[in-house]
């Protein structure tokens, strides 16, 4: 499965938002997603994110990194560019059972 997803948003008087997602899937076993947020008035890439999954017969595994870049604020102080890495694993042999918190 291969696709791509391209959002718009846009709030009067506040912003206008691009989103896009690229998934790109060479076998039944392996997924590469990117994904990545734009903010349009302000010129500027808020986020952008990478994962690696691989699917198993019962569950999923996925490792991800997180990159948010800095910027000048209105004000001229300088935000730090932010990363992250992340991992996720769930089940998949169960689809309709499900837990939830409230």
């Amino acid at each position: 499965v291969n696709a791509a997803d391209v959002e718009f948003r846009h709030r009067a008087d506040e912003s206008s938002m691009l989103k896009g997602k690229f998934t790109y899937s060479p076998s039944a076993k392996w997924t590469g997603i990117y994904s990545a947020r734009y903010e349009l008035e302000e010129s500027r890439l808020q986020e952008q994110v990478v994962w690696i999954r691989r699917n198993y017969d019962c569950m999923r595994v996925a490792l991800g990194f997180s990159d948010i870049p800095g910027f000048t604020r209105d004000d001229g102080s300088e935000k730090e560019s932010e990363y992250q890495v992340m991992f996720k694993i769930w089940l998949t042999a169960f689809p309709d059972v499900g837990i939830a918190l409230e």
